[in-house]
């Protein structure tokens, strides 16, 4: 009796839900998922044509709804598997002497390939810092030039540095270093450690690339291989290399650069060469800028070529990405990023195929209704900022796409606002969702709280299992706000019986509401959202370890971040 009152309550109610948004109803969710978890599509597995075929449908719904491309185009290939480099092409050279990819010259993981051939200028830290009345641009002209900098920030290792102790500044970390030189018609940028106790003689960047990873050197010996959990695997359509390739690059995306030029690493050696040229030394440079805090770049006059290069990548896989532009002038060139993931984990040489309809066929649904529903509205009622939209692929094999979107720099970092995650929200437990990341920001638990008035589902704030284990995880990484929603793991949860007629149709649209109410609350807030490493991931303090998405040690020194 209880049962049957419940269910004629809500199908009362429901109607007054998605009423002004049919796109996001429960007939329209269950009519697409049946077609995105066919058994046409083939697992949708990264790389293969199932995959392949599921991104031409997603660009074709963009395009139906008139969403405009980035770098004028909607689909965005992106390297799948762990990036190698050619150890024969990667190289930079100084005069006669050349220096091979190594221990003393390194390209960052997520740099661009590229040759370059320009002058040098040493730009000190690389640092922009005005509240602190410091700037290490000041007179110097980098147009067509290499930017040499060190790492960090002068002082960073005192309690008592008048930046901000041993906390580093925003304008520390490396990628936004990278974009202060190229702003400035920097060509590349080479960064090096500057002298400290923390100090390692090799160019940074060792742990990152499989030829010098003790960790990928760990995770391919047998005797670690034998203790994997191979039915587990198995049951998921994995083998060992797919792991140890997910876990690679997930360590070598870690912290993207989104940069558009080459970006490396020197060692300390080949930096006290470059100082030593026009007759100066890096300890006494480091010293005097720490104590006057007025730094002092310089031309360094040598005709400098640098190569980065890798290895043709194996497997490719492609993000689909559309912008339904802003309606407020003011606020338009701000972003916000709604994503969810397409691909999953394929098919077998038995003929099983694992169609995932909630991982992740039940956000890509969603995630498609919320495009055409906000698409739909009349350009006077559109969201004040713009919002971009990705579907992205990769992200069973580690989180690949939403982490190349950020290398790409599709957009600048600094413009997107927040990013808005669905990933299986098909199998809601007693009407309930799980909002993850609502502490990333000052307000945003509020403003969900207030999205979900009406609705016929719980918001669960509490569990946070899952931070790490979506596309939403590369985005606070790089400091943007995140609201994740999901609804846990179940007994089919990677298995060939996630089908779609298991999915709780009136929960996930209840879900879908509860986005497009978020998605429109985040975009039209006066004042943009002040991102909060609530979750203690960033750790921006000089010595402190890195912790990334895999448990694997990253020193202070080894940190791609800083």
């Amino acid at each position: 009796m209880f049962l049957a009152t419940s269910l004629f309550f809500l199908a009362q109610q429901a109607p007054a839900v998605w009423a002004d948004t049919p796109q996001l109803s429960p007939q329209a969710l269950n009519q697409e998922l049946d077609f995105v978890a066919h058994d046409r599509f083939q697992g949708r597995r990264t790389g293969q044509l199932g995959a392949q075929t599921m991104s031409v449908y997603i660009r074709s719904q963009f395009m139906r709804a008139g969403l405009l491309p980035l770098d004028d185009k909607y689909l965005h290939p992106f390297p799948a598997d762990p990036a190698f480099l050619d150890t024969e092409n990667c190289f930079m050279q100084i005069g006669k002497k050349r220096l091979a990819a190594g221990y003393d010259f390194l390209p960052h993981p997520t740099s661009p390939d590229g040759v370059m051939s320009a002058p040098m200028v040493f730009v000190g830290y690389g640092l922009h810092a005005p509240e602190h009345n410091y700037s290490d641009f000041e007179g110097v002209d980098l147009e067509g030039k290499i930017a040499l900098i060190f790492r960090w920030e002068p002082g960073c290792g005192d309690r008592d540095s008048v930046m901000d102790g041993r906390r580093m500044l925003p304008q520390s970390t490396l990628a936004a270093k990278v974009a202060e030189c190229a702003r400035r018609g920097a060509v590349a940028v080479l960064a090096v450690t500057p002298p400290d106790e923390r100090q390692k003689p090799k160019a940074v960047g060792q742990p990152f690339w499989p030829q010098h990873s003790r960790m990928y050197k760990t995770l391919s010996d047998p005797s670690i291989a034998a203790m994997m959990p191979m039915d587990e695997l198995r049951s998921s359509n994995l083998e060992i290399d797919d792991v140890i390739g997910m876990q690679m690059t997930v360590f070598q995306n870690s912290s993207p650069l989104g940069a558009k030029i080459p970006v490396a690493y020197l060692s300390p050696r080949t930096m006290r060469a470059l100082f030593r040229k026009v007759g100066r030394e890096t300890q006494d440079w480091v010293a005097k800028t720490a104590e006057t805090m007025k730094p002092e770049s310089f031309e360094i006059p040598l005709e400098i070529s640098i190569s980065c290069k890798t290895l043709p990548s194996k497997l490719m896989g492609r993000n689909v990405v559309g912008m339904l532009p802003g309606s407020d002038p003011k606020l338009a060139d701000e972003y916000l990023v709604v994503g969810a993931h397409y691909d999953h984990v394929g098919f077998n040489d038995e003929g099983e195929i694992w169609n995932g309809a909630d991982d992740n066929g039940s956000g890509t649904v969603t995630l498609l209704g919320l495009m055409r529903s906000l698409a739909a509205l009349p350009q006077s009622e559109r969201p004040k900022r713009s919002i971009v939209f990705v579907a992205f692929s990769g992200e069973e094999i580690g989180l690949v796409g939403s982490y190349h979107f950020l290398v790409q720099g599709l957009l600048p970092t600094d413009k997107i606002t927040a990013m808005v995650n669905t990933d299986m929200v098909g199998r809601a437990k007693d009407h309930s969702v799980y909002a993850v990341g609502t502490q990333s920001a000052t307000g945003l638990r509020p403003l969900i709280e207030k999205a979900s008035a009406g609705l016929g589902v719980t918001v669960d704030y509490t569990n946070e299992e899952f931070f790490d284990r979506s596309d939403q995880v590369g985005f606070y990484y790089s400091g943007i706000p995140i609201v994740f929603f999901n609804t846990d793991e179940h007994d089919d949860y990677h298995k060939t019986t996630d089908t779609s007629d298991r999915i709780l149709y009136d929960d996930m649209a209840q879900i879908a509401v509860l986005s497009f109410r978020t998605i429109r609350a985040l975009a039209d807030v006066p004042e943009r959202m002040k991102f909060i490493d609530a979750y203690d991931r960033l750790q921006p303090v000089y010595g402190q370890k890195l912790q990334t998405a895999i448990q694997f040690p990253v020193s202070w020194a080894d940190r791609l971040d800083y």
